[in-house]
């Protein structure tokens, strides 16, 4: 497992600092729509790794993170 050295402690900082004690931060679960059945294997990988660098915030920092099914 690749781990973030260096990085985690000054993004939580940051990421704190700019939400203060009642900051939300609202961001979409994922980069687009879910791809379509089929699609090729580049373009799956290239959702996938989009999706991953919005969804790996709550990991580094240790905020929560919250789902909601919305259209």
């Amino acid at each position: 497992m690749r781990r973030s050295h260096g990085h985690q402690e000054p993004l939580t900082k940051h990421l704190a600092d700019v939400l203060g004690t009642d900051g939300v931060l609202v961001l979409p679960t994922t980069a687009d729509t879910a791809p379509l059945l089929g699609e090729s294997g580049e373009k799956l990988e290239r959702f996938r790794n989009r999706s991953i660098q919005m969804l790996c915030l709550a990991g580094l920092t240790g905020f929560a993170q919250v789902s909601l099914p919305l259209g």
